[in-house]
């Protein structure tokens, strides 16, 4: 059983790909002003969008086919 008063601090982590994730944490009541949950909304899906702006499908990695084509 837990009990405790206060949150001291939240932790996200993603798998972006095999191989390939990324996390972060925050204190949402350290410091004079606390974090509010549409804040930290807000920071996940601009953080999401930003990954998913940065990949580039089907990029062949030297020495590997693309995804979905067999290598010969």
């Amino acid at each position: 059983m837990l009990f405790e008063d206060a949150i001291s601090h939240c932790s996200v982590a993603y798998s972006i790909m095999p191989g390939l994730g990324i996390s972060y944490w925050f204190q949402p009541y350290l410091g004079p002003h606390h974090i509010s949950i549409s804040g930290v909304i807000a920071y996940d899906r601009g953080l999401r969008a930003a990954i998913n702006g940065m990949v580039v499908k089907d990029y062949a990695w030297k020495g590997e086919a693309p995804v979905g084509i067999t290598a010969k």
